[in-house]
């Protein structure tokens, strides 16, 4: 056994150490704070990407964003442009409705109803009636359009207030009240 001095200064017999193992702690410690930097390094960058990709997705978003809102205007200049187009097309088709306009039926009826003498310049459309002017080579071929008008169920009745000319020419004018059109103010 030993036996052991309590006496004796234990301080100065301490056992020194080997440079090998010193320099393996040494080496092992700066190994170990090595890998901690390059793992506190990378989790640094891994945030730092983190950010730019987050970044990244809202400048995205807000690019998707402008583009849907440049096409909802785009869209909405077209539905405009589209609101106006319909409008001045309830206005044009108001006014068809509401203007006397000489359709194909009234056009073959007179065109029935005229003479072979019978020539018609002009044909105007006024409210509840049509104004017409021609030539005629006789008076009864003016008498007969007149009556071929008054027999057609189109018209109500024909006014010839006028007959003027010679022998061989002979101009007239007259108003042809449509169905239903009542007596024009100017015809007494």
């Amino acid at each position: 056994m030993f036996d052991y001095n309590f006496f004796k200064d234990y301080r100065g017999n301490k056992k020194k150490s080997e440079p090998g193992v010193m320099i393996a702690s040494v080496i092992l410690l700066t190994v170990l704070i090595g890998i901690g930097g390059i793992y506190a390094s990378n989790l640094y960058r891994l945030e730092a990407i983190r950010q730019d990709l987050w970044e990244l997705d809202e400048e995205i978003l807000i690019i998707k964003t402008n583009d849907d809102y440049t096409r909802v205007l785009r869209k909405q200049e077209l539905l405009n442009k589209l609101d106006v187009i319909a409008t001045q097309v309830e206005v044009a088709r108001d006014q068809l409705d509401s203007s006397e306009i000489i359709d194909e039926n009234i056009f073959l009826v007179l065109t029935d109803a005229l003479p072979v003498d019978v020539e018609l310049n002009t044909i105007t459309v006024s409210e509840g009636g049509i104004s017409v002017s021609g030539i005629s080579s006789s008076r009864p071929a003016i008498a007969e359009f007149q009556y071929n008008i008054v027999k057609s169920d189109l018209f109500d009745d024909m006014y010839i207030p006028s007959i003027s000319g010679v022998e061989g020419t002979y101009s007239f004018s007259g108003v042809i009240v449509l169905e239903g059109g009542g007596q024009d103010e100017n015809i007494q």
